[in-house]
């Protein structure tokens, strides 16, 4: 099961995931995260201090995420990766493609940094 909640910070759309992100649960996230790419602005922030296991079906969401996010002048930024989490990101050789903070208010803090 995935828990997905939708939030604002400094005015930095926060998008927080709590539970697996897989093959069961890959459809509903990749629904839910399409609205919120639409009303974001260009850069947002997905949380996955919560997120206790991401399979290749949930790289691929954010990988989809990643995309839509660079189509309209942004960023997805992630974070709250646990070592699980990041360790599955680095294997897969995403690291250096998609940028990482340590909390979710970092990652809105780089976020608003960036827009000037």
């Amino acid at each position: 099961m995935l828990d997905i909640q939708t939030l604002e910070r400094d005015g930095v759309t926060i998008v927080k995931l709590k539970g697996r992100l897989d093959s069961e649960t890959s459809q509903a996230a990749d629904a839910r995260l399409q609205p919120v790419q639409a009303q974001a602005m260009a850069s947002w922030v997905l949380d996955l201090t919560e997120v206790t296991f991401v399979s290749s079906a949930g790289i691929r969401v954010v990988l989809t995420a990643a995309k839509l996010c660079r189509s309209h002048g942004g960023d997805l930024y992630l974070a709250g990766l646990s070592p699980q989490v990041m360790q599955v990101f680095r294997i897969s050789g995403l690291l250096g493609f998609l940028h990482v903070s340590d909390t979710p208010d970092a990652a809105a803090a780089a976020i608003v940094a960036a827009r000037g």
